[in-house]
């Protein structure tokens, strides 16, 4: 799953070094980074992942995925402040990193409060993708998502 919406990304300023950059490419690179960071390549994932904001790094989207990327790699910790500090800062309503923060808090089994990021997501339906995972995560038991 690609978080990368170009078309989202803020506009770079003539000069902006990294402007050169197609927008596709850091979309192959952040499914790249990924895949390392599922089969257990963290350092690599890291090391994709940390070019990919330096290039973007007030791409609220770039930081979820990074924080997926986390997420795969039971560094819950980072990937919570990731989001938080991060990509809402940069975009307070962004339901998908409100749905990614909800399935870190309902991992670390504050359900309360995960519940509240989740049905706020599912409330205000904004983004479809979002919605269906926030339902997904609201009907999983929390041993079911221990193997993420």
């Amino acid at each position: 799953m690609s978080l990368y919406h170009p078309v989202a990304d803020e506009k770079k300023p003539a000069t902006d070094p990294f402007g050169c950059i197609p927008s596709d490419l850091l979309q192959i690179l952040t499914e790249i980074g990924y895949v390392a960071a599922g089969c257990g390549l963290s350092r690599q994932a890291e090391s994709i992942f940390t070019g990919i904001i330096a290039v973007r790094p007030k791409s609220e989207f770039l930081w979820i995925s990074y924080a997926i990327a986390k997420i795969s790699m039971g560094k819950l910790s980072e990937a919570f402040e990731m989001l938080t500090k991060r990509a809402l800062v940069l975009n307070p309503r962004n339901d998908l990193a409100k749905a990614f923060l909800g399935l870190i808090l309902s991992r670390v089994g504050s359900h309360k409060i995960s519940e509240h990021f989740l049905n706020q997501v599912i409330d205000e339906n904004q983004t479809p993708e979002a919605v269906q995972l926030a339902k997904e995560i609201l009907n999983k038991k929390d041993n079911e998502w221990k193997t993420f």
